[in-house]
């Protein structure tokens, strides 16, 4: 089996991850992610569960994390999906 390698980056404190990250990890896309979590809304709690960003709070993050190096060989150029899960 193959071992998922996920690195959470911060969010107001909290260690999260995007959907994109998750879509790399599991070899998938965005819509397959967005669709899967859309499918199973119900089963989450928003602030539990996953993070909602809108307007300049989602600005803010996409700035942010286009800076920062995910890990030491890449960068996140774009954020499209703007959900962030938990990760405790």
């Amino acid at each position: 089996m193959t071992e998922l390698k996920l690195t959470p980056i911060e969010n107001k404190g909290k260690r999260v991850l995007t959907a994109a990250q998750l879509a790399e990890a599991y070899g998938t896309d965005n819509k397959i992610i967005s669709n899967n979590f859309n499918r199973n809304k119900d089963r989450y709690i928003e602030g539990v569960h996953f993070y909602r960003l809108t307007g300049d709070e989602l600005r803010e993050f996409k700035t942010n994390q286009c800076t920062l190096s995910l890990d030491r060989k890449r960068r996140i150029k774009k954020i499209k999906n703007h959900k962030l899960l938990s990760f405790n």
